[in-house]
């Protein structure tokens, strides 16, 4: 039985995952038992050929997932490993040379957590675009799936840090479980866009008493192509973000709201303030020409209307 295994959960991404498969077999390797489980959630027989190219280099494992879902393949990626620590990463990121021995020396270090959650840089592919400015606008971040909180590895912190993504997140198999695993509602479906299943694992352990930490020297980097720097693409993120928040909160006030699951009135009050300081920072930016603000302003807005829209629908 390995003491680790790495899944990579993939749908029809069979142009990136070559390169990211040869990236994992470049890294320095551990002193430890650790195998790769690649979950195809399209059972696509391309997935099938990438993984038996890899068997040499890698302690691969192929499997598939009929059901199409990211929450479905990660459910089957921890029914498929006796392994106490399952690390998750995309199939689309490449690995610093020290990622997995600095992720499994976390997990060493700190035993007493229940997940871990890596360092995520963003490798851009064309020069960033003026209105895409992560310092106005700090969910741009989000859209190209960027987590950074320093340099410094330390305790995460439920009050103020962002949850984790499964980007690149160990987990403790059996707080997985106990959890009562992720959310098929939530996440992706195939090309349908969603989101939202890691944070609400990470919550889900949290709220059971389960602690984390951040490995900052467990680094990935991301590559941001073209198609993830439009703002067709931030304000189809901003939309999904929208509909996400209102689910999570939803669901973390069921036990205190009649009838359950309906959302808190306070939303609709700060939803309507922060989306008309969206629209007013929109009207700013635009007349003074500042795309970074005016953007900035529109994304938030349509992030808000979102939440509204999406509260009123219920």
């Amino acid at each position: 039985m390995s003491e680790f295994t790495v899944a990579i959960c993939t749908y029809r991404r069979v142009d990136v995952l070559p390169d990211t498969m040869a990236s994992l077999a470049a890294v320095d390797q551990p002193d430890a038992d650790w195998d790769l489980l690649v979950v195809d959630n399209a059972c696509d027989p391309r997935v099938e050929r990438i993984t038996r190219e890899f068997v040499d280099r890698l302690p691969v494992r192929y499997t598939s997932e009929s059901q199409v879902g990211i929450a479905r393949a990660r459910n089957h990626a921890v029914g498929s490993t006796e392994a106490p620590v399952i690390i998750f990463a995309d199939d689309d990121v490449l690995f610093d040379r020290k990622w997995l021995r600095a992720m499994i020396g976390s997990v060493r270090r700190h035993d007493e957590c229940d997940f871990w959650g890596g360092r995520i840089e963003p490798l851009w592919q064309i020069d960033r675009p003026a209105w895409f400015d992560m310092q106005r606008c700090p969910m741009l971040g989000d859209s190209i799936v960027r987590y950074d909180l320093g340099d410094t590895p330390r305790a995460w912190r439920s009050d103020e840090d962002p949850e984790f993504y499964t980007c690149n997140l160990a987990l403790r198999t059996d707080a997985v479980r106990e959890a009562g695993m992720f959310d098929v509602s939530l996440g992706h479906q195939g090309c349908g866009r969603g989101g939202g299943e890691d944070s609400w694992m990470i919550r889900s352990i949290r709220q059971a008493g389960g602690s984390g930490w951040y490995a900052a020297d467990a680094l990935l980097r991301h590559p941001v192509p073209a198609s993830r720097l439009t703002r067709r693409h931030a304000r189809a993120f901003a939309w999904w973000q929208g509909r996400v928040g209102v689910d999570m909160l939803r669901r973390e006030h069921a036990d205190d709201l009649c009838p359950a699951g309906r959302t808190p009135r306070w939303l609709y009050r700060v939803a309507v303030e922060q989306m008309l300081a969206g629209l007013a920072s929109w009207t700013t930016g635009t007349v003074c020409r500042d795309a970074g603000l005016a953007f900035a302003g529109q994304f938030n807005a349509l992030f808000n209307f979102s939440k509204l829209y999406h509260a009123f629908r219920r």
